[in-house]
Parts: C-alpha cells; structure tokens; sequence
C-alpha cells in the first residue's frame, strides 16, 4: 500500500494570500467502533469530507484570508470523535489531498487507528 499525498497541512505550511471556495460535496461517514465509554456511550469517529480551492492573490490585494497551501484544488478530510453518533469534543484538523483516492485510503487508515485507539482505551464491547 502506497502512502496517500497529503499535499499540505497547516501546521507545517508557509502562510500565503488566498481566496478559498467551499465547493458542493459535503458529506459526513461515521464509523461506530463497538465499544463504549465508562457513561455507556458508543464510541465512534467521523470525517467530514468536502472540496476546496485555494486560488492565489496579489500581495497588494486587500481582501483576503491567509492559508498555507499551493493554490489549486484539493480534496478535504476533517476528523471528530463521536459519542452515540454525534461529535464530541475537538475536531483534529483539516487534511488536504491532491486526489480523492488518497483521500480515501487515508480516512480507512484513520479509521483503524482511531479504532483501535478506542479499543484500547475502553477494553469492553458495547452494549
């Protein structure tokens, strides 16, 4: 298995002047995980998935917002845990990817640490 392309992150990134579109995909997968928490709460994870593009502007240009990514069209992957299918907590920041492919096998990868994590944590199967 080859690793997806994660093009850019913010953390790790230089700030540039942008423009940044929300585009129409806008879709939520959750994936219980078969545990539950010590409230007896299922626990579970989700990834908002959705695309944008980030097109560069002028130094000079007065209306902008500072991202750190090359400008172009990326697709996005945003993770949160769940309690009983519903977020709970932090989401852990936005993931950018050059292909919806990368994307992809990159939230199944989430989704098996993230599982096993909770596994881990809690030790117990669900009600």
């Amino acid at each position: 298995m080859t690793d997806p392309i994660l093009v850019w992150h913010y953390a790790t990134a230089v700030p540039v002047k942008t423009e940044r579109s929300d585009y129409d995909t806008d879709i939520i997968v959750k994936r219980d995980f078969g545990v539950s928490d010590n409230k007896g709460r299922r626990v579970g994870s989700s990834v908002r998935l959705l695309t944008q593009e980030f097109v560069a502007l002028p130094e000079d240009h007065d209306h902008y917002s500072y991202s750190t990514g090359t400008p172009g069209f990326y697709f996005v992957a945003i993770t949160s845990s769940t309690r009983n299918g519903s977020r709970y907590g932090a989401s852990r920041g936005d993931k950018y990817f050059a292909t919806e492919a990368g994307r992809a096998e990159w939230i199944e990868n989430y989704f098996a640490r993230a599982e096993k994590r909770a596994r881990k944590t809690f030790n117990r199967e669900g009600a």
